[in-house]
């Protein structure tokens, strides 16, 4: 299965999303904020990253601008409105989910990103 990121500032959510794809036989690493993120990318190189638009320190955008170029899939969480999500969307992330959204709905979203993506 894929080695997948999460960056969000909302610890009981990177738990809960930990939680799911891991059950689905994902590895997972978890940031806080979008400074350690980008460090725990170049660490770990994972296949996919999940990343809320509205982090502290560098924000979700500005993630995405920096992981250009790289070998890796993205998916956008917001609950910005969906010209934020669309910004993203040019920006690169292959995937946008506009909160609320159901925990099948990123299942799925990996799913369809891990035949795509390098496995980890």
């Amino acid at each position: 299965m894929a080695k997948i990121l999460v960056i969000d500032d909302h610890p009981e959510l990177r738990e809960l999303f930990s939680v799911v794809l891991k059950g689905a036989g994902h590895t997972v690493i978890t940031a806080a904020n979008g400074a350690s993120g980008l460090a725990r990318y170049a660490r770990h190189r994972p296949a996919i990253v999940i990343t809320d638009l509205d982090v502290p320190r560098i924000s979700g955008l500005e993630v995405i601008e920096r992981l250009r170029g790289e070998r890796v899939q993205i998916i956008v969480i917001s609950g910005s409105d969906r010209q934020s999500l669309n910004v993203a969307r040019e920006l690169g992330a292959a995937v946008t989910l506009k909160k609320p959204f159901g925990l099948h709905d990123l299942a799925a979203a990996v799913r369809r990103l891990v035949g795509d993506a390098p496995l980890a």
